[in-house]
């Protein structure tokens, strides 16, 4: 039952109307990120399958029918030798030999990394929904879509919306045992980790694919790659992302083991050198930025302060009788957990509308607490 429930809270996402339990950072991270990738995998998806990603040329042909495309598709599967023209080319067979550790593979596997990529920044959105459904066992998402609607509405049904919401927030505050594990909270932070760790390996595998030497590290790859574009270092001095190489396969004819030679330019590894060196600037701010938010999360979620400044603002009106029921309202009803739903309302839904949801909130809760010392005395 809970399963089918939580495929139900899925169903209900959308990119274009994403609301929820998260804040833009990680809203980057989940959607634009994997935007970002999907895009790029496209492109060199269309590139390499549509167009040709690789021309080769042989000087002794072995004649028979669609020889350049055998050619071609071979050099292709096979991988090529980041030779150096402007130096020494292997002459024998155990100068290659020594060379097939260089061998490049990884053009062909470009689009199903930078799709395994976009996959890697789901996981920590479809375990933040996983947990918090199961803690909570609430649909965040509905609550946020109405709250973010009502401003659309005329002033009455506005008001009449507004005070339905805080009503339902409170009863759920008021029922859910949640609140006093600070639990939800405390996992979100957890995501926002994992978020951190997933830029982490994305480096980690960008680094692994492109097989580059470890004296720079995985942090430094991009830094590399884009001095040698500054400073005119080109592909044949680096032999990084090489435009050109030499492609060696063995046929047999007639009993005869033979080598064939091909001299192939790769022009798809001139879009693989922008978009990679985009991806590790791009990954490295979202690193910078993610680890803020977590800062900045956990800085304002202490001791909960800082919201509780904001909410102080907000909600009291001048009267000495709501500011007795303050401290209880934040420390003994909300604390962290409702106090951090609540400021996620303010992320998701506006300023405006949180703080008359919140308002509504309050007044409800003082109107029980009313209730009940009317009802002792």
């Amino acid at each position: 039952m809970f399963f089918l429930q939580f495929l139900q809270h899925l169903k209900e996402f959308s990119v274009i109307d994403n609301v929820g339990l998260d804040d833009t950072f990680d809203r980057i991270n989940y959607q634009g990120n994997v935007i970002v990738l999907l895009i790029f995998m496209t492109f060199v998806t269309v590139r390499q399958y549509f167009y040709s990603p690789i021309s080769c040329f042989v000087i002794s042909r072995i004649g028979g029918r669609n020889q350049d495309k055998y050619l071609q598709n071979m050099c292709w599967t096979e991988g090529l030798y980041p030779v150096n023209f402007s130096r020494t080319i292997p002459q024998n067979n155990k100068d290659w030999d020594d060379l097939s550790n260089q061998q490049l593979e990884y053009y062909a596997w470009v689009p199903m990394v930078l799709g395994l990529q976009a996959i890697m920044y789901l996981f920590p959105w479809l375990l933040w929904q996983f947990t918090s459904f199961w803690i909570s066992g609430v649909n965040f998402v509905d609550i946020m879509r109405i709250s973010r609607s009502a401003h659309l509405l005329i002033d009455d049904v506005r008001r009449k919306q507004v005070k339905n919401i805080a009503n339902g927030l409170f009863a759920l505050m008021k029922l859910k045992t949640w609140l006093r594990t600070n639990l939800l909270f405390f996992t979100y932070l957890f995501i926002k980790l994992c978020y951190i760790i997933t830029n982490c390996i994305q480096l980690w595998l960008i680094y692994y694919l492109l097989t580059f030497g470890r004296k720079e590290g995985y942090f430094r790859f991009g830094e590399r790659i884009f001095s040698d574009l500054v400073n005119g270092r080109t592909w044949s001095e680096t032999l990084i992302f090489p435009r050109s190489g030499m492609c060696r396969f063995k046929f047999e004819n007639l009993g005869a083991v033979n080598y064939m030679f091909a001299q192939c330019s790769l022009p798809i590894n001139m879009i693989n050198e922008k978009i990679y060196v985009f991806l590790y600037f791009y990954i490295i701010c979202n690193i910078i930025l993610t680890t803020y938010s977590l800062c900045l999360w956990i800085i304002g979620f202490g001791f909960c302060k800082m919201f509780i400044h904001t909410l102080r603002n907000r909600i009291l009106e001048n009267s000495k009788k709501k500011t007795l029921y303050f401290e209880e309202f934040v420390n003994g009803f909300l604390k962290i957990d409702g106090t951090f739903v609540l400021k996620m309302v303010n992320s998701n839904v506006g300023s405006l509308m949180s703080e008359e949801i919140i308002n509504g909130i309050f007044e409800r809760y003082v109107e029980t607490k009313e209730e009940g010392a009317d009802n002792d005395s």
